[in-house]
């Protein structure tokens, strides 16, 4: 079996000194030239006769040389490189080296995206194009990986599941919605507060797994965007604060005359104290009943205000070495509420649990237990639900089946107990680099 052999290759700009680095199977005088992003738009721009080419290395392990060279001299970091990455192997960019970096779609070109996306998921074409990737047809019939490139794709996967593997797999996420909403839909009942037809399930109770945070279907346009301004907001705690209604202008409704918001739960969670005494209760005593933060109060009910907050309150306990938390709410909507509270909610329980980690070592990070007094879901939302669920309403006799795939967010663990007292003080100039969520938060 003949061995595969490369080179390593250098490209040099004489007008104006880049270079790129790349790597090749093949002979040196086969013609390839190189298929870097921006050096092939240099090529084109400046033409292939202002380069010139080196040879850094030729033989078996071209792959593994092309990388040491790059880490060396760091070239992805490097001005006069063209080189974007210090890997031998493609793969995405994010942000500024990414070319869609703050860019924005045109409709005409959103309509052709999301028609070729409708086309591929059709049955028909999938099944079709299955049967042309068959045997023979298949590009990659026959070929076999480097050991180079095998290692990379198990590292890669390894990688994968060191960062990300706590959040387990999406269906463990999309379980926990559905089983939720369906209920709804199986137990409702529809009512109509305010003039507005609700579908409703009173004093409902239920259980979410650590983690499980982000209502990410398609049909219910999660803003992660959103929610990070909202979490923000909350770790500011100042009720006077209004600069959220540029993220969502429903808060606009719910400024009060003195130019408050009530429903900024940071003023009765960090800015007044309550997060560090109800972490004292339960570092004085493990079994304690009292480590509560109370939100609803007889003020919010003064006709002069015009923001009534929808939560009651928010109960920890460590029971059997596990740290619990429930938050209770006179009323939860269970598309736009649900899919926003979960998070931020579910971002202070892992705040509260990461600090009394130290105390407790065997603590373990415990459920998330929501309570509403009334559980509901708005008639203009309807039809997402029945996408999220696979379920129609209860007054409709069509049954269906296919429902909408949840999309993990690849939020970050919060690392340790400073980080938590770090995003309390709100001051976010110099950021730790293992501070990984409060870089994401900010992000």
């Amino acid at each position: 079996m003949k061995e595969d052999i490369g080179f390593v290759y250098k490209w040099r700009n004489v007008n104006n000194g880049k270079y790129y680095i790349g790597s090749h199977k093949g002979d040196v005088n086969d013609g390839y030239i190189g298929s870097g992003l921006l050096f092939t738009r240099a090529v084109k721009k400046y033409k292939i006769s202002s380069f010139k080419r080196e040879i850094l290395y030729t033989g078996k392990k071209y792959k593994e040389e092309e990388e040491k060279i790059l880490k060396k001299i760091d070239a992805a970091n490097d001005n006069k490189s063209y080189n974007m990455k210090n890997e031998a192997l493609g793969g995405s960019f994010k942000r500024e080296k990414n070319g869609m970096w703050h860019k924005k779609q045109t409709d005409e070109t959103k309509n052709k995206i999301a028609s070729a996306s409708k086309k591929m998921w059709d049955k028909k074409h999938r099944d079709a194009q299955s049967k042309k990737m068959v045997g023979k047809n298949n590009p990659m019939y026959g070929i076999k990986k480097s050991k180079f490139t095998i290692n990379k794709m198990k590292q890669t996967l390894r990688t994968k599941k060191e960062n990300w593997g706590f959040l387990g797999h999406e269906n463990i996420h999309s379980a926990s919605f559905r089983k939720i909403l369906r209920e709804l839909i199986l137990k409702g009942k529809y009512s109509s507060p305010r003039g507005l037809k609700i579908l409703e399930l009173e004093n409902f109770t239920y259980r979410v797994p650590k983690y499980v945070r982000f209502m990410n279907f398609k049909s219910r346009k999660l803003s992660i965007k959103y929610i990070k301004k909202e979490f923000l907001w909350y770790l500011k705690g100042d009720k006077y604060d209004t600069s959220i209604t540029k993220y969502a202008s429903l808060w606009k409704e719910l400024i009060n005359e003195d130019g408050s918001i009530n429903s900024n739960y940071g003023q009765y969670i960090f800015s007044n104290g309550m997060f560090e005494k109800t972490f004292n209760e339960l570092k004085k005593d493990k079994s304690s009943r009292r480590a509560s933060i109370m939100i609803l109060n007889n003020n919010h009910f003064d006709g002069k205000t015009k923001d009534l907050p929808c939560t009651y309150d928010i109960n920890f306990r460590i029971r059997d070495d596990k740290l619990t938390m429930t938050v209770r709410m006179r009323s939860q909507d269970g598309i736009f509420g649900m899919g926003n509270d979960l998070p931020v909610f579910s971002f202070i329980h892992e705040m509260m649990y990461i600090k009394l980690k130290d105390i407790y070592t065997d603590l373990e990070y415990g459920d998330y237990i929501h309570s509403a007094d009334s559980f509901h879901i708005y008639e203009k939302h309807f039809d997402i639900l029945k996408k999220i669920t696979g379920y129609n309403m209860p007054d409709e006799t069509k049954k269906r089946s296919k429902h909408d795939r949840l999309s993990l967010v690849l939020c970050p663990k919060i690392s340790c107990s400073t980080e938590v007292d770090y995003l309390i003080k709100n001051n976010y100039k110099k950021i730790p680099d293992e501070y990984k969520f409060t870089k994401w938060l900010l992000t």
